[in-house]
């Protein structure tokens, strides 16, 4: 039969056990708070893409200044408004709208998030202004613009100038 002291001994050693753990799991929970806080200063594809295009864009534009709306929706719909500095205009002058897509090498699902390992292609892509039916009308699909024709943005500054420059003539 046990002595009243093995049990005590038996608790003691199980409680250590579990404060080890316990400690553990507080330093995970600082290094992870830490590399959030890093994370948050790092920026996503808003502030790293849209935004300095948009300040690149705006002298080019003869613009003062520009504000950006979204993103909206299941696409991330970006618009990028202009507006020169004497501007009668009601809302902008220019815009551009954009999305980002992305390619990745590797996916795969853990613990019921999506994640990728690397991304391989990344691109921004603006709304042409053209429209198709492949989302019925009032779905989620239409809804978040899914039946919106996209293409590549150019590579060249000044052809996304030009880009710009064109659709607002058409508009």
């Amino acid at each position: 039969m046990e002595k009243i002291t093995e049990l005590y001994e038996s608790y003691l050693s199980k409680d250590k056990e579990e404060r080890q753990i316990n400690e553990r799991i507080i330093d995970y929970e600082m290094k992870i708070s830490r590399l959030e806080k890093k994370k948050s200063k790092i920026g996503g594809w808003h502030d790293t893409l849209v935004i300095p295009l948009a300040k690149i864009l705006t002298p080019l534009l003869d613009c003062e200044k520009f504000e950006i709306l979204g993103p909206f929706g299941l696409r991330g719909e970006t618009s990028i408004w202009f507006k020169k500095k004497d501007s009668t205009a009601k809302y902008c002058d220019y815009s551009l709208t954009v999305t980002v897509h992305n390619e990745f090498e590797h996916d795969m699902s853990y613990k019921g998030h999506y994640c990728s390992s690397s991304t391989k292609h990344i691109e921004l892509r603006y709304d042409t202004g053209v429209r198709d039916n492949s989302y019925e009308h009032g779905s989620i699909g239409e809804l978040n613009g899914f039946n919106k024709i996209e293409s590549p943005l150019p590579e060249s500054i000044e052809d996304i100038v030009n880009l710009i420059k064109e659709k607002s003539t058409k508009e």
